[in-house]
């Protein structure tokens, strides 16, 4: 007989040691997912494909693990709780918003909405105005 006795005598120190082994990287993966999975981006507004008689368009959403955010290449500050809104000037026609967020690891993810502005553009420049003084 082995001095350290049987494996039967042994068995339930070993199964408590497995089972902790299994709960602790169970842990962490469980901790570590939402790293895993990279930055989150959902937009409120506008909707896809709106189209608004507005020349101003609110860009609204929110964010999770997000460390950059762009809008058409334009840097967007993030609130506390990764949610932001910027109203952005458009012209009349097609236009699309680029929104871009990073995470601190450099993963990316984008969305693309397009908006129609069915306005027009009734007011004159000061540029216009001496162009027709001239």
């Amino acid at each position: 007989m082995s001095p350290y006795g049987s494996f039967a005598d042994n068995r339930l120190p070993f199964l408590i040691g497995v089972a902790a082994l299994v709960f602790v990287a169970g842990y962490a993966f469980y901790a570590a997912l939402p790293i895993l999975a990279g930055p989150s981006l959902s937009m409120e507004s506008p909707v896809p494909y709106q189209a608004t008689s507005s020349s101003r368009v609110l860009v609204s959403g929110s964010t999770e693990r997000v460390q950059f955010l762009w809008i058409n290449g334009n840097p967007v500050a993030l609130s506390e709780n990764g949610s932001f809104a910027v109203l952005r000037s458009i012209p009349a026609g097609y236009t699309e918003f680029v929104i871009k967020a990073d995470d601190r690891f450099g993963r990316s993810t984008e969305a693309h909405i397009p908006v129609l502005a069915l306005h027009t553009n009734l007011s004159t420049t000061t540029h216009d105005k001496e162009q027709e003084a001239e």
